[in-house]
């Protein structure tokens, strides 16, 4: 009898212990159905931030691309910049050397205008106006003949009574000639 109350005991204390158990795993399995829902709330969330996260990376893939363009025409403006400053600094040269040409060019007229001057004193002597235009010569350089620069107009204005005085010449000779036919003719 005593074995079979312990035994009945043994059993309750069982069947109490697969009770526990079995209100323990509902528990859990509300548990799951709680979890199980809030993950898939969690789901529905994630996906459209999955879906932002593209739509980011693709724009900064855009950003790249564009950014690059951009580091490309920067090189491609500092080249051009460089050629361009280089430039400057060619036509500055020139311009300094022309100016300093233009001044010596002022210096050496200034200096035959004086030279000029002191020649005319000598105007009433040939002999010494002679000797001071062989200086100019001397000192300014003019070997050789010289050309004296006319004015276009003028120059113009010259051809033009040069090309009438050669026709008039040609007819006078030609009305000479039949003058001169006729008279031998008579």
């Amino acid at each position: 009898k005593k074995e079979i109350r312990e035994r009945e005991e043994t059993i309750t204390d069982k069947e109490k212990r697969i009770f526990d158990l079995k209100k323990k795993n509902q528990e859990l399995d509300k548990f799951k159905f709680v979890l199980d829902f809030k993950i898939r709330e969690l789901k529905k969330q994630i996906e459209p931030r999955q879906l932002e996260i593209m739509s980011m990376k693709d724009k900064i893939r855009e950003m790249d691309s564009e950014l690059d363009k951009y580091h490309t025409l920067n090189s491609n403006l500092d080249g051009m910049i460089g050629t361009l400053r280089n430039r400057i600094d060619e036509l500055q040269g020139e311009t300094r050397s022309t100016r300093m040409r233009a001044k010596q060019q002022e210096n050496n007229i200034t200096a035959f205008k004086s030279d000029i001057q002191a020649a005319v004193a000598h105007i009433l002597s040939p002999v010494d106006l002679k000797i001071a235009v062989e200086r100019l010569i001397e000192l300014h350089g003019a070997s050789g003949q010289m050309k004296p620069r006319i004015d276009p107009d003028v120059e113009q204005e010259y051809s033009r009574h040069k090309e009438f005085l050669q026709r008039s010449v040609q007819q006078l000779k030609h009305a000479l000639e039949e003058e001169v036919d006729q008279h031998t003719q008579t």
